[in-house]
């Protein structure tokens, strides 16, 4: 069961689209006007050690890597919506419509989204914007998704 939702928790984080803004040049449109939802948080430097879980035959075992975010970066708060999906959609630079269940909204989170999918989303917002987004690593990622703890410590 536990191994199950570890794996879920995986497969949902690769499929769910996160944008890091940095710099760029060009001729710039205030990503708030393009999208008024999307909304960006400051992430400073850090370390932290990067806990990978990998399921074996025996079980389960972790391993611990040291990580250093070395520059400070801008992520989403929230993936990235049905309704900011479908707009990159309708502008071409997305090649499929979001799916959309009966009892979803615009404002749900995109899903069946394949990581191909999640860099073309990156590239038309940075197109548009005329800044750079990108996808996260998974070293800032985790970082953000777990404020730099060590997630195999139990705390009380």
């Amino acid at each position: 069961m536990r191994r199950g939702f570890h794996i879920a928790l995986i497969v949902l984080s690769v499929m769910t689209v996160g944008l890091l803004y940095w710099q760029g040049n060009g001729n710039r449109v205030d990503p708030e006007k393009l999208m008024p939802s999307l909304k960006m948080a400051e992430v400073g430097i850090g370390a932290y050690n990067l806990t990978i879980l990998v399921p074996n035959s025996l079980g389960r075992k972790y391993y611990s890597k040291p990580v250093s975010i070395k520059q400070p970066f801008q992520i989403s708060l929230h993936e990235i919506t049905i309704d900011q999906w479908n707009k990159c959609f309708e502008a071409g630079g997305c090649s499929h419509q979001a799916k959309q269940r009966f009892y979803q909204s615009g404002n749900h989170p995109v899903t069946r989204v394949s990581w191909q999918d999640a860099m073309m989303f990156s590239q038309w917002f940075s197109e548009k914007t005329g800044f750079t987004y990108r996808l996260p690593t998974e070293e800032e990622w985790a970082y953000v998704a777990f404020a730099g703890q060590d997630f195999t410590k139990k705390t009380i």
